[in-house]
Protein backbone atom coordinates (compact mmCIF):
# COMPACT_ATOMS: atom_id res chain seq x y z
CA UNK A 1 0.00 0.00 0.00
CA UNK A 2 1.44 3.74 -0.76
CA UNK A 3 2.34 5.76 2.16
CA UNK A 4 2.93 2.86 4.88
CA UNK A 5 6.17 2.46 5.70
CA UNK A 6 7.40 -1.18 7.10
CA UNK A 7 9.63 -0.99 10.33
CA UNK A 8 12.63 -1.97 7.93
CA UNK A 9 12.36 0.88 5.50
CA UNK A 10 11.73 3.59 8.47
CA UNK A 11 14.81 2.75 10.15
CA UNK A 12 17.15 2.72 6.76
CA UNK A 13 15.59 6.25 6.36
CA UNK A 14 16.38 7.50 9.57
CA UNK A 15 20.04 5.91 8.76
CA UNK A 16 20.66 7.47 6.08
CA UNK A 17 19.27 10.92 7.53
CA UNK A 18 22.05 10.57 10.41
CA UNK A 19 24.90 9.50 7.82
CA UNK A 20 24.12 12.35 5.94
CA UNK A 21 24.15 14.76 9.28
CA UNK A 22 27.58 13.14 10.14
CA UNK A 23 29.14 13.88 6.87
CA UNK A 24 27.71 17.44 6.95
CA UNK A 25 29.89 18.08 10.69
CA UNK A 26 32.81 16.88 8.53
CA UNK A 27 32.52 19.22 5.66
CA UNK A 28 32.92 23.26 6.15
CA UNK A 29 30.35 25.60 6.22
CA UNK A 30 32.24 27.88 3.60
CA UNK A 31 31.44 26.65 0.03
CA UNK A 32 34.90 27.29 -1.33
CA UNK A 33 36.60 25.34 1.57
CA UNK A 34 34.22 22.68 1.53
CA UNK A 35 34.86 22.04 -2.16
CA UNK A 36 39.11 21.98 -0.90
CA UNK A 37 38.09 19.52 1.86
CA UNK A 38 35.65 17.24 -0.18
CA UNK A 39 38.30 17.11 -2.64
CA UNK A 40 41.00 15.86 -0.54
CA UNK A 41 38.49 13.25 1.41
CA UNK A 42 37.85 12.36 -2.22
CA UNK A 43 41.19 11.93 -3.44
CA UNK A 44 42.29 10.11 -0.46
CA UNK A 45 39.47 7.38 -0.31
CA UNK A 46 40.25 7.28 -4.20
CA UNK A 47 44.10 5.87 -3.45
CA UNK A 48 42.77 3.45 -0.58
CA UNK A 49 40.11 2.12 -2.94
CA UNK A 50 42.47 1.87 -5.78
CA UNK A 51 44.68 -0.26 -3.33
CA UNK A 52 41.93 -2.05 -1.82
CA UNK A 53 40.88 -3.25 -5.45
CA UNK A 54 44.48 -4.58 -6.41
CA UNK A 55 45.52 -6.36 -3.24
CA UNK A 56 44.46 -9.67 -2.40
CA UNK A 57 46.05 -10.87 0.92
CA UNK A 58 44.00 -8.72 3.64
CA UNK A 59 40.46 -8.70 4.78
CA UNK A 60 39.85 -5.64 7.53
CA UNK A 61 37.27 -6.13 10.45
CA UNK A 62 36.60 -2.96 12.26
CA UNK A 63 39.39 -0.84 11.52
CA UNK A 64 38.48 2.76 11.25
CA UNK A 65 38.96 5.44 8.61
CA UNK A 66 40.40 9.24 10.58
CA UNK A 67 39.24 12.19 8.61
CA UNK A 68 41.66 14.80 8.74
CA UNK A 69 40.92 18.47 7.55
CA UNK A 70 43.05 21.83 8.19
CA UNK A 71 40.36 24.91 8.84
CA UNK A 72 42.73 27.05 8.10
CA UNK A 73 44.32 25.75 4.55
CA UNK A 74 41.24 23.70 3.81
CA UNK A 75 43.46 20.30 3.35
CA UNK A 76 42.05 17.46 3.84
CA UNK A 77 42.66 14.06 3.93
CA UNK A 78 41.35 10.41 4.66
CA UNK A 79 44.02 7.78 6.79
CA UNK A 80 43.31 3.94 7.62
CA UNK A 81 44.06 3.57 11.28
CA UNK A 82 42.88 0.33 13.96
CA UNK A 83 44.87 -3.03 12.20
CA UNK A 84 43.70 -5.34 14.94
CA UNK A 85 41.38 -7.42 13.16
CA UNK A 86 43.14 -7.51 9.41
CA UNK A 87 43.55 -11.20 8.54
CA UNK A 88 45.27 -12.91 5.91
CA UNK A 89 42.63 -14.96 3.75
CA UNK A 90 44.20 -14.21 -0.33
CA UNK A 91 41.06 -12.61 -1.83
CA UNK A 92 39.64 -9.13 -2.23
CA UNK A 93 38.25 -7.23 0.63
CA UNK A 94 34.86 -6.64 -1.43
CA UNK A 95 32.90 -5.71 2.19
CA UNK A 96 35.22 -3.27 2.77
CA UNK A 97 35.31 -1.57 -0.64
CA UNK A 98 31.71 -1.15 -0.44
CA UNK A 99 31.66 0.84 2.70
CA UNK A 100 35.08 3.18 0.60
CA UNK A 101 32.47 3.37 -2.32
CA UNK A 102 29.53 4.27 -0.27
CA UNK A 103 31.85 6.86 1.50
CA UNK A 104 33.14 7.82 -1.87
CA UNK A 105 29.40 8.72 -3.21
CA UNK A 106 28.23 10.35 -0.03
CA UNK A 107 31.26 12.66 -0.21
CA UNK A 108 31.08 13.49 -4.11
CA UNK A 109 26.88 14.33 -3.46
CA UNK A 110 28.61 17.50 -1.27
CA UNK A 111 30.47 18.62 -3.49
CA UNK A 112 27.88 19.40 -5.45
Amino acid sequence: MAGIFCAETLLFVLATKLIDLNLIALVPVDKLKRCLAVEGFVKSLDNIINWFENQTNFQFYGSSLLHCYDAETGKAEIRMIDFNHVFYENMIDKNYLFGLRNLHRDFLAFKE
